[in-house]
């Protein structure tokens, strides 16, 4: 191999290893998002409502990457064919690590004769 294409070799490895948005390195600054589907069908992060057809868009502006994960919380009783159609738009917008989860609830149980405006503390095995 001459020392012209060994060099050019060097450099052309050089320029993709350290250009933003080389495909060998990820971009993204923020590993993991968390969406909510709201009873209506809106969807919101945070308390900020955003329009389906722009959640790629929005994602991409808060830093999100391909490599970022996409948790989006679904509402009890939503039909299975909402959650797949929700899924395939996140998975087109570019984010194909996409977790649906459930409502979370938490209940707590003070004992009999606790007095008044007692909280409870989580337990600590």
């Amino acid at each position: 191999m001459s020392k012209f294409v060994f060099m050019a070799s060097v450099v052309a490895v050089a320029i993709m290893a350290f250009t933003p948005g080389c495909a060998s390195f990820g971009t993204a600054d923020v590993t993991e998002v968390h969406v909510t589907l709201a009873p209506d069908g809106k969807l919101l992060i945070g308390n900020k409502s955003v329009d389906r057809a722009q959640l790629g868009h929005t994602l991409k502006s808060m830093g999100a990457g391909a490599e970022t994960t996409v948790y989006v919380a679904i509402p009890a009783n939503t039909p299975m064919s909402t959650v797949k159609v929700l899924t395939r738009e996140v998975v087109a917008a570019g984010y194909p690590r996409v977790f649906c989860t459930g409502p979370r609830h938490a209940e707590v149980v003070l004992p009999k004769g606790a007095p008044s405006g007692t909280t409870a503390a989580p337990s600590v095995p």
